[in-house]
């Protein structure tokens, strides 16, 4: 007879470290991956089984090769992180994986030197950014047809003949369009800090202006300006913008050279 008692209290402390060591990888959500010096699987966890609709033991013996997506990774550049890694650099690099299904995704990889049991091994631990390069393509598409939009915006702004201008509520003008610039012989950079009236070469504003009565009334208005300056007459009208509280951020004016119109009705009357 043996006494085996303080044995099979041993044996029963590794089963629980065991249970307790695979609990704890298994709860984790990233796929976490265990190789050794050659970079052969020696341990995945349940995440990784998700990731790729392979079991555990088909990763076993096998290095990542066989889930690597066809022509997606610089497989030169991973070996060389994999390579900083075991000499004690962490690394992180973004590695496209082929599932049994064939379908490919994106992973978002970490790995750093480890202790496994005893021997020397790499730890990696990824994350699927699916969502994420969704997320920013869309946000690129988005972005290219947003600039898709401004250009086409300012190619229309430009090819008005009329003159366009932005003002806000204190009548300093935000921009003009290309007619606008040619009338005063200005560049955009000039109009900087400048209100209308001093653009015309005015000390104060016209007697004739709506924009004060767009920001109070909210109402677009219509009036006709004569400019001595220019000796020109103009039809002006106005237009609020609002901001998504009702608030109005700045009034759209568009003049209309009407002196010929005026000149005609002169002839008319005489």
């Amino acid at each position: 007879l043996f006494d085996i008692t303080d044995r099979k209290k041993e044996t029963e402390a590794l089963q629980k470290a065991h249970e307790t060591y695979r609990g704890i990888l298994d709860s984790i959500n990233d796929a976490i991956y265990i190789q050794d010096t050659d970079g052969t699987f020696l341990d995945v966890n349940k995440t990784v089984e998700k990731f790729y609709g392979y079991e555990k033991d088909e990763f076993l013996g096998k290095t990542p090769a066989f889930l690597s997506a066809p022509n997606k990774n610089d497989i030169d550049y991973v070996g060389a992180c994999i390579q900083k890694a075991f000499a004690g650099t962490p690394q992180q690099f973004e590695f496209w994986g082929i599932r049994k299904d064939g379908s490919e995704f994106p992973k978002e990889v970490s790995v750093s030197k480890g202790d496994y049991f005893g021997k020397e091994v790499l730890i990696a631990v990824a994350r699927d950014i699916s969502e994420r390069k969704r997320v920013i393509d869309e946000m690129l598409v988005q972005e290219h047809r947003l600039k898709e939009a401004t250009g086409l915006f300012e190619a229309l702004f430009d090819a008005i003949p009329d003159v366009i201008g932005l003002q806000d509520k204190n009548r300093q003008v935000l921009r003009y369009n290309a007619a606008g610039y040619s009338l005063l012989g200005i560049t955009h950079e000039e109009i900087a800090g400048k209100k209308c009236y001093e653009l015309m070469g005015r000390l104060n504003p016209c007697d004739i202006c709506a924009t004060s009565e767009v920001y109070a009334t909210g109402n677009p208005a219509l009036v006709e300006k004569y400019v001595p300056e220019m000796k020109k007459w103009f039809e002006a009208r106005s237009y609020p913008l609002f901001d998504d509280n009702g608030n109005i951020t700045m009034v759209v004016e568009h003049l209309r050279d009407i002196t010929q119109q005026k000149h005609a009705e002169e002839e008319k009357t005489r």
